[in-house]
C-alpha cells in the first residue's frame, strides 16, 4: 500500500505474516491508531487496548527491562492495512499501567506515547499534594547578560547566542513533553530554565550548530557546560555531554582530568542504576568518533586504559546500532591501535567478558566506594600513596553484608554490569578476527559448534556469512560450500535468508529452487523476486 494513503488518526491492522524483527515477534493482526508519519514514510502506531492486553509477556518484559514504552512502535506503511477502530484510549492506558506495574515500573514515567499525554497530565494534576507548592523545585536563575560578559563573548555574537539558547530550550520542551508547548524559540524562558545543567546542554548543542558563532566561543561554551556538572542531582549532567567532550577533543581542548571526571559522572552520577545510559542523550556520531580518536592517540593514556574505555563505550552505545558499528569499526581499523588490543576487544564482545583492560585509578576509587568494598578501596588508595586514614572509607555506602541497605545498594550498583553486548558487535567481531590473523575456517567452525546464542543467533551467523564472503579464497571450495549449505538448512529463517543471499553471490542461482520451496513465506517471496529479476534481465 502506498504510504501516502495513511494519515494521522487512521485505524489500522497489521498484515498477516509481519514480524517485529528486534523482538523476533509475529505481530500479525495487531490493531492500533496512526499517530505520526516520519520522513521515511514509517508510521508510529499506538496499539489499542486489546492488542496491549494480548501482547506476549516476553515482549513486554524485554521492552520494560530497558524502560521502553511498549505501547507504540514504528512500522513500515506497507505492513499495515486500514481497519475499523476499537476500544477507548483510557482503556489502553489502564492496560499499559497494569502490565507495567507488575514489573515495578510506573508506566507514566516512561511513556512516550503521544496518545496518552493529556490523560497522564490530568492524573498528575489530580495527585498534587497540598504541600507541593512549598517545595523549592525551581532551577537556578540564569543571568544571560552576566553569562555573556563573564565568558567574554564578542558583542556581535550575543544575538546568535540568545537565538541558539532559545532554540535549544524549545527542543528541550519538545523532547520532554512531545510538543513545542512554549514555541520553538521561547527566549523569554531562558532565565528560568537554562540554569539547569541538563537543559543548558540543549542550548550548548544548538550553539555548536550555529554557523555564525566562532570556534573560540563554541569552545568556551563547551568548557562552561562541563563546569555546571553536579552528579548528585538527576538533571546535574549536561544533555549531549559526549558531544561536548567530542567537540573539545576535536579542537585539542580536552584535558585528561576533565575527561576522567566526565566519564565518572556519566557512570556514577544522575539517579542511579535504574537510569538509562546518559550516552543516549544528545550523543552525535561524529563527536563520539572524535572522542574515540582523541583517546586512541593520547600519549598519556595507557593501552590498557584505552582498551577499557573502548569496551565501556561499546556497551554504552547499544541504543544506537549505527553508533555501535561506527565506534567498533573505528577502533578495529585505527592504525594506532595494536592488533593485540583489537583481538582482545573482539573476543570480549564474543565471550561477554565482564571487564576488559584497566580503568584509571580515579575510576577504581569511585567503583570501590560505590560498591561498599572497603578492602579494595584501601588497596587502591595505598597504591596511589594516599593515606587510608582519610574519612573516605567512613563515608562510603554500606557493603553487601550490611543488612537491607547494603543489599539494595549493591543491587543498584550491579545493574551497571548487567547490560548485554550489542548484537552488531558479535557480527563485526567474527570477520575481524580473521583479518587480524586467525584462520577463517577455524573461526567459522568454532562458532557453528558453540551452541545456542539466544537472541544473538542472527548476529553470530551473520558474522559467519560475512567471514565466508570476505575470505572465500582462503577456504577450500568443498569446505566453503559445506559451510554455506549448513547455513541454508539452519532452523531460523533469518539465518537461511542470510546464507541464501551469500549463496547467490557465490554460486549464482543454483540454490534459488531450494529457497522457492522453503517453509518460510518471506524466503519464498524473496526467491520469487530474484527469479523475476533473472527473467527480466537475461
Amino acid at each position: 500500500m502506498d504510504k501516502q494513503q495513511f494519515q494521522p488518526g487512521d485505524s489500522i491492522i497489521v498484515r498477516p505474516g509481519e514480524q517485529y524483527e528486534e523482538l523476533h515477534l509475529d505481530i500479525s493482526g495487531w490493531r492500533g491508531l496512526v499517530l505520526e508519519i516520519d520522513e521515511d514514510g514509517d508510521l508510529l502506531i499506538a496499539w489499542d487496548s486489546q492488542t496491549l492486553r494480548e501482547m506476549p509477556e516476553t515482549a513486554v518484559a524485554q521492552l520494560l527491562q530497558e524502560e521502553i514504552d511498549w505501547t507504540c512502535m514504528y512500522i513500515e506503511s506497507g505492513a499495515v492495512l486500514p481497519y475499523e477502530p476499537r476500544g477507548l484510549v483510557v482503556d489502553a492506558l489502564d492496560v499499559a499501567r497494569l502490565r507495567s506495574d507488575i514489573y515495578g515500573i510506573n508506566f507514566d514515567e516512561i511513556s512516550d506515547n503521544p496518545l496518552f499525554y493529556d490523560l497522564i497530565e490530568e492524573d498528575w494534576d489530580e495527585d498534587w499534594d497540598e504541600d507541593w507548592d512549598d517545595l523549592d523545585l525551581e532551577p537556578p536563575y540564569f543571568d544571560l547578560d552576566q553569562f555573556l560578559y563573564g565568558l567574554e563573548i564578542p558583542p556581535q555574537e550575543h544575538p546568535h547566542i540568545r537565538h541558539a539558547l532559545s532554540q535549544g530550550l524549545g527542543q528541550y520542551f519538545y523532547d520532554m513533553h512531545g510538543r513545542y508547548e512554549h514555541g520553538k524559540q521561547p527566549a523569554n524562558l531562558i532565565p528560568n530554565h537554562m540554569g539547569t545543567p541538563f537543559t543548558f546542554g540543549y542550548g550548548a548543542l544548538a550553539i555548536l550548530d550555529h554557523k555564525q558563532i566562532s570556534q573560540d566561543t563554541k569552545i568556551k561554551i563547551c568548557q562552561y557546560a562541563l563546569t555546571t556538572i553536579n552528579p548528585i542531582y538527576e538533571d546535574g549532567l549536561p544533555y549531549g555531554l559526549i558531544t561536548l567532550l567530542g567537540y573539545l577533543a576535536e579542537t585539542n581542548n580536552l584535558l585528561l582530568p576533565i575527561f576522567h571526571l566526565s566519564m565518572i559522572t556519566l557512570e556514577f552520577g544522575g539517579i542511579g542504576g535504574f537510569r538509562p545510559s546518559l550516552w543516549q542523550f544528545g550523543t552525535r556520531r561524529e563527536a563520539a568518533l572524535a572522542l574515540l580518536n582523541w583517546l586512541i592517540i593520547h600519549p598519556d593514556i595507557s593501552a590498557d586504559e584505552k582498551l577499557f574505555w573502548a569496551w565501556r563505550w561499546s556497551l554504552e552505545s547499544e541504543y544506537d546500532s549505527h553508533l555501535v558499528k561506527a565506534l567498533a569499526n573505528a577502533w578495529l581499523t585505527h592504525s594506532d591501535v595494536p592488533d593485540e588490543s583489537k583481538q582482545q576487544l573482539c573476543w570480549a564482545w564474543l565471550r561477554e567478558t565482564k571487564e576488559v583492560g584497566t580503568p584509571p585509578q580515579t575510576w577504581q576509587i569511585m567503583d570501590s566506594f560505590m560498591s561498599g568494598d572497603r578492602e579494595r578501596l584501601e588497596q587502591t588508595l595505598a597504591g596511589m600513596d594516599i593515606p587510608t586514614s582519610l574519612p573516605l572509607t567512613e563515608l562510603m555506602p554500606p557493603s553487601l553484608d550490611e543488612g537491607d541497605d547494603g543489599l539494595l545498594l549493591q543491587l543498584l550498583h550491579s545493574l551497571r554490569d548487567s547490560w548485554l553486548v550489542p548484537a552488531p558487535l558479535k557480527r563485526i567481531a567474527i570477520p575481524a578476527l580473521a583479518r587480524l590473523g586467525d584462520d577463517p575456517q577455524t573461526i567459522a567452525e568454532m562458532f557453528w559448534e558453540s551452541g545456542d546464542y539466544d537472541h544473538y543467533i542472527d548476529a553470530i551467523h551473520g558474522g559467519i556469512a560475512d567471514l565466508l564472503q570476505e575470505f572465500q579464497e582462503q577456504i577450500p571450495p568443498t569446505e566453503l560450500r559445506r559451510l554455506v549449505e549448513q547455513g541454508l538448512n539452519f532452523s531460523r529463517v533469518t539465518v537461511r535468508k542470510t546464507f541464501h543471499v551469500l549463496a547467490q553471490e557465490l554460486y549464482g542461482d543454483e540454490y534459488l529452487p531450494q529457497a522457492q520451496q522453503d517453509t518460510a513465506k518471506s524466503l519464498r517471496t524473496w526467491a520469487e523476486k530474484q527469479m523475476r529479476k533473472k527473467q527480466n534481465n537475461p
